[in-house]
């Protein structure tokens, strides 16, 4: 049997790994990769014993790279300094944590605008308004030929962020190496078509895991409205999928027919959501990504009944035992 040996390097602006220089002052690191808008962070431990480690200088870069012995490391992100936290007891002793993020301007993504795209003024698609959106945050947005295609004849922003257009189009938004990257939810692949890892892990009582099991909501469709400017009149878009008798309803109509179409399916996938969630540990593993697909086996059959993705992943390295990913788990949605 070969004995691995996990790897973590943290290289810093001087193009070399910090971890060798802190020596015993180093506690660990985490890196934290999340499905949705929030930016990727990875945060450095150390202990802040006389002479006292000074914070990196604003700007400052690093390159997480993971992997295991035999064999070498691969790139997990690229990050810049965010901030510095220097804490103190009498039981943990004295610490700095650095703390950085892999995109810049995740606070540019929430801001709100009032806007209005339409067709006459240069619009009328998804990927027309997320090229505006990603333009007024200094950056470029990759988003897939599905949505990017997907006809929005009309659109008012009203104190909207770019992540709460995506929410209505069934996407999701997410800062990601200097651009905006948009991917459909749950559809398993990045922002540029490739898909993403599939994940088997298998029980093994070394590692913690937790699975919560719920019914799904009872709910038979959606009803969404939708202005017919011909007849004057509001209409209702309907989407099958359940077997209840109950439904749901949106409160204002959308501008087209085949916007209730895109937002009623939006939310049937929406309503599919939280039917299964938990964590899951294994031995690190740098393929897993948030929107990873997992396959838990001998857990038992109502968790394998369940598809589940990654709705975040976290690495934990520290001295010992060395590498930990941790999952953060939820049910996949109906397409």
């Amino acid at each position: 049997m070969v004995l691995r040996t996990p790897i973590i390097q943290i290289i810093g602006p001087s193009g070399f790994n910090i971890i060798p220089k802190l020596g015993p002052a180093f506690l660990g690191a985490t890196i934290t990769d999340q499905e949705g808008y929030e930016s990727d962070q990875l945060v450095i431990r150390a202990a802040a014993r006389a002479p006292f480690i000074d914070p990196p200088a604003k700007g400052t870069r690093y390159r997480a790279l993971a992997g295991w012995s035999p064999g070498g490391p691969s790139l997990v992100g690229i990050y810049e300094y965010q901030s510095s936290t220097i804490t103190g007891d009498p039981e943990d002793g004295e610490e700095i944590h650095i703390t950085a993020r892999a995109a810049d301007f995740i606070d540019k993504a929430k801001g709100g605008d009032r806007r209005h795209y339409d067709e006459e003024n240069g619009f009328g698609t998804a990927g027309k308004i997320f090229d505006d959106l990603a333009r007024e945050m200094g950056v470029a947005a990759v988003i897939p030929s599905e949505l990017r295609s997907i006809k929005i004849p009309y659109r008012l922003r009203w104190n909207q962020s770019a992540i709460d257009f995506a929410d209505e189009i069934g996407a999701i938004t997410k800062p990601q190496a200097g651009r905006l990257v948009i991917r459909k939810r749950g559809a398993g692949a990045s922002a540029s078509g490739l898909t993403l890892p599939t994940v088997t892990v298998h029980h093994d009582p070394s590692y913690a895991y937790e699975f919560t099991i719920e019914p799904r909501p009872d709910f038979k469709e959606t009803e969404t409205p939708w202005f017919d400017p011909a007849l004057g009149i509001t209409k209702l878009e309907k989407a099958a999928r359940g077997k209840a008798a109950s439904l749901s309803a949106f409160m204002h109509p959308f501008a087209s027919e085949i916007e209730a179409q895109i937002g009623g399916k939006a939310v049937s996938q929406q309503l599919s959501r939280n039917t299964g969630s938990g964590f899951i540990e294994m031995a690190g593993n740098a393929s897993v990504t948030a929107g990873s697909h997992i396959i838990p086996v001998g857990f038992g059959s109502a968790v394998s009944e369940i598809e589940w993705e990654a709705a975040s992943v976290e690495h934990e390295f520290t001295p010992d035992p060395g590498w930990i990913s941790r999952v953060d788990l939820q049910a996949k949605e109906e397409g």
